[in-house]
C-alpha cells in the first residue's frame, strides 16, 4: 500500500501540469486501484458514496481526505495480514516461555482473532501449540482433563516450563570448583640458600643391583666414590651440600660407625642367607673394634673352628 502510494506522489510531481486539481488526482488514483476482492469492493463502495444519485456525476473530496480514507481502509487491513503471516512463523525457540505467551497474545490481536469464539479458540490453540516444544505440547496432551481454551493452554506451558527448569537446576547443583594444582612449598620458605643440584657423575645407591651392593659391604667400599679405605661420610670426593644416603644405607652407615666396621649398606629384604652373613661379619667387625681380646679367645676355641 504505501509503495502505491509513493508511486502516485512521484507521478503527480514528475507531471506536475497534467493534474490541475484534486479531482484529476484522485480519479487517477481509483483508476489504479484493482476491481477485484475487498479493495473492488471499497472502490465501489467509494464511487457510490461520492456520486450524486440524481446527476449520477462522481464528486471526489479533497486528496487530503481521500488519502485519510484511503489509509482508513486498507492500512489496518495490511496490518493484519501481516500479523498474521507472522504469526503462522512465532515459535517459542530459545525465549522464556512467558515472554512467548505474552508475544503470541499480542500478535493475536493485531491479527483480530477473537479469542471466545469456538472457531477463533480453536485457531489459536493450533498457532499456540505450534510454536511450543515438542516435551511442552506432550505434557499438556498428557493431561487429563486436556486444556480445551486458549488460556488454559497459555498457563499449562507457563507452569510446566518454569517448573521444569527448577527441577534442571536442582539436578545440576552448584557446581564445584576445583583446585588448581600446585607444587607444593618448600619447607623453608625462609631460606635463601641455593638449592643442592644433584652430582651426575655420583652413583646412586638405590640403582645399585643387590650383587653390587653386596660387593660394596663385602669389601667395604665407598658407596659414593666406589672406592675402599674409607666410609662414604669421610668421601675426600664427597662434594660440599651433598645429602648422605637416606633410607636402609643411612641406617648401615650408622651402625658401622657405631661398631668401627666398614658396611654402609643394609641388603635387600629377602635373601636370609645374605642378611645372616651380613649380621655375622658386622659383629665380628664389631667385636674386633671393642674387644679384639675376646674375639681372639673365641677364635682359638676348639667349638669355633
Amino acid at each position: 500500500m504505501q509503495n502505491f502510494i509513493n508511486q502516485c506522489n512521484s507521478w503527480f510531481t514528475m507531471y506536475e501540469t497534467s493534474f490541475q486539481n484534486d479531482v484529476q488526482r484522485v480519479i487517477f488514483i481509483l483508476s489504479y486501484i484493482s476491481n477485484k476482492g475487498k479493495t473492488g469492493q471499497w472502490k465501489q463502495n467509494y464511487h457510490r458514496v461520492h456520486t450524486d444519485p440524481v446527476t449520477r456525476r462522481f464528486f471526489p473530496p479533497s486528496l487530503a481526505q481521500f488519502d485519510a480514507d484511503f489509509l482508513k481502509a486498507f492500512g489496518v487491513v495490511q496490518e493484519i495480514q501481516k500479523a498474521r503471516r507472522q504469526i503462522l512463523k512465532l515459535e517459542q525457540d530459545r525465549k522464556d516461555i512467558d515472554d512467548y505467551i505474552t508475544e503470541f497474545n499480542n500478535m493475536a490481536g493485531k491479527a483480530q482473532y477473537d479469542r471466545y469464539s469456538p472457531d477463533g479458540n480453536a485457531l489459536l490453540i493450533t498457532l499456540f501449540e505450534k510454536g511450543l516444544p515438542e516435551h511442552t505440547t506432550r505434557y499438556i496432551i498428557g493431561m487429563r482433563p486436556m486444556p480445551d481454551n486458549i488460556d488454559a493452554w497459555q498457563e499449562a506451558a507457563s507452569y510446566y516450563e518454569n517448573t521444569y527448569k527448577i527441577f534442571l537446576r536442582r539436578e545440576k547443583g552448584t557446581p564445584i570448583k576445583k583446585k588448581d594444582w600446585r607444587p607444593n612449598p618448600p619447607r623453608n620458605p625462609g631460606s635463601t640458600s641455593p638449592a643442592v643440584t644433584k652430582d651426575p657423575n655420583a652413583m646412586d645407591v638405590d640403582q645399585l643391583t643387590a650383587e653390587e651392593r653386596r660387593d660394596h659391604i663385602m669389601k667395604g667400599k665407598c658407596f659414593n666414590c666406589h672406592q675402599q679405605g674409607h666410609l662414604s661420610k669421610d668421601c675426600p670426593k664427597r662434594k660440599k651440600g651433598q645429602p648422605r644416603p637416606r633410607g636402609k644405607a643411612r641406617k648401615a652407615e650408622e651402625e658401622t660407625t657405631q661398631g668401627g666396621a666398614e658396611i654402609e649398606e643394609l641388603p635387600e629384604e629377602g635373601d636370609e642367607e645374605f642378611i645372616t652373613t651380613n649380621r655375622a661379619i658386622t659383629a665380628i667387625r664389631s667385636l674386633k673394634a671393642k674387644n679384639p681380646a675376646l674375639l681372639s679367645q673365641i677364635m682359638d676355641d676348639p667349638d669355633f673352628a
